[in-house]
């Protein structure tokens, strides 16, 4: 009973730890990406609040911001490039300079935003390379000293499109702008505001929230704010993408420690419960006599033959056994040892034999609950009943105790109940001794 009861606790701790785990891992997951979320959603709110669009673009005070998102891009509703910064792969539409004209050199050009930048643009094996200086604090005053800046700069990427996108940032001016196309109008590389101007097929800036994306094998949060002027019209837009991959692999990582921490907790309590049930069966298979053992020792401490009628003499032997020892009863098999086998053939004579033998069994007070077998032999049926020893200190029926000596049941006497009862601590009351003199 402990066991069992061992057994039933250790599923209820696994059903509330697997609850509790899956609870707790659903609210980390959710509480991680709503932080990322209100971080991206609060560095949009900076960029927008810093690109201050009103009736047109003046991007002056923006440019001199210190912008404390770590990735980021801005560009028009039609396009072009605002600024972008810590560039993600993949995540940008196909682009193309504004000014693509490679067969000349450094040339100023006024953008879409109002500005003047000194731009170059620079062809290599499989894509192009697009160099520009903007005009703030002056900068373009020296064109001469700027255009050899841009040359310079421009030799740095190389002849082909993989070696333009290994150049290192820091070994880039500061001054210039720069960004690496493949042929294709993929953005390979990129950092500020050179002149590109990204095809968006006429499509709206998208609304505000984030949306997952995947670059170079990353799960990335992406974060889209629209750009809206004084009418409410969206005029450009912002996006913001966070690498969540560190986030995800340790929640992932927490996600299956706790699923095996799961799995070990209920592989316990299924044994914890199983044991029971097993050492049920174990004892009922150590108790159980065959039939054919049955009929070759013949009736003695642990074996009883009975004709086909389930009566009380049964149920005599039924309590018999649950008081003394464990025992099996062969219902159809003649005191002589012959199989005189059962009438009853059918399941439906079969279920009322059963049920004649639950009617005996509970008129034994505290009711005991034989286990039933239908045994073939020669043709015939022969009904086993496995009686285990009790578990009380006494079972009676109609008044009296029966116990079981050898192969014969018989009365208990008085002084037998006595001791029955102190030996399992029940003392008794003046009603069980009134009881034991009637036995």
């Amino acid at each position: 009973m402990i066991t069992k009861r061992i057994g039933l606790a250790a599923v209820a701790f696994a059903c509330l730890f697997t609850a509790t785990a899956g609870a707790q891992y659903l609210f980390v997951k959710h509480r991680l990406f709503s932080v990322a979320a209100a971080s991206l959603a609060d560095w949009a709110n900076e960029i927008d609040r810093e690109i201050g669009f009103h009736n047109g673009w003046n991007l002056e005070g923006f440019r001199h911001a210190d912008i404390s998102a770590p990735n980021f891009a801005a560009f028009t509703a039609d396009g072009f490039l605002i600024e972008i910064e810590g560039f993600v792969p993949s995540i940008l539409p196909f682009a193309e300079p504004v000014a693509s004209d490679t067969g000349r050199g450094p040339r100023s050009v006024r953008t879409e935003v109002g500005e003047t930048i000194r731009t170059l643009e620079k062809r290599v094996d499989g894509g192009a390379v697009v160099l520009a200086v903007s005009d703030i604090d002056n900068q373009l005053q020296d064109l001469a000293s700027i255009d050899d800046l841009l040359i310079r700069t421009a030799e740095k990427f190389g002849s082909t499109l993989d070696s333009a996108i290994k150049v290192a940032a820091r070994n880039i001016d500061g001054r210039v702008e720069y960004a690496v196309l493949a042929d294709t109008g993929e953005v390979k590389l990129a950092n500020g505001w050179p002149p590109l101007k990204f095809n968006l097929d006429n499509k709206p800036p998208a609304p505000e929230g984030v949306r997952w994306a995947v670059a170079t094998g990353k799960r990335l949060l992406v974060y889209n704010k629209p750009i809206i002027d004084e009418r409410g019209q969206p005029v450009g837009e912002i996006v913001l993408p966070r690498d969540v991959s560190a986030e995800e692999h340790a929640l992932h990582q927490t996600g299956i420690f706790n699923l095996w921490l799961a799995i070990a907790s209920w592989i316990i309590a299924v044994v914890l419960l199983a044991v029971p049930v097993l050492r049920y069966e174990f004892e009922k298979r150590s108790l159980e006599i065959s039939l054919e053992e049955a009929l070759q020792k013949g009736e003695g401490q642990n074996i009883e033959f009975k004709t086909g009628v389930i009566d009380a003499n049964v149920a005599k032997v039924i309590a018999a056994f649950a008081n003394t020892n464990p025992g099996n009863i062969f219902v159809g098999v003649e005191d002589n040892g012959g199989v005189s086998g059962l009438r009853e053939a059918t399941l439906k004579d079969r279920d009322q034999l059963l049920r004649k033998v639950r009617q005996i069994a509970t008129m034994i007070q505290p009711p005991v609950a034989p286990e039933a077998t239908f045994l073939p032999h020669d043709g015939k049926t022969v009904l086993r009943l496995l009686v285990r020893k009790g578990i009380h200190p006494l079972y009676v029926l109609q008044g009296t105790v029966w116990v079981r000596r050898l192969a014969e049941v018989v009365a208990a006497d008085r002084q037998e109940i006595i001791e029955r009862a102190v030996g399992a601590g029940r003392t008794l009351t003046r009603g069980d001794r009134g009881a034991s003199r009637r036995w």
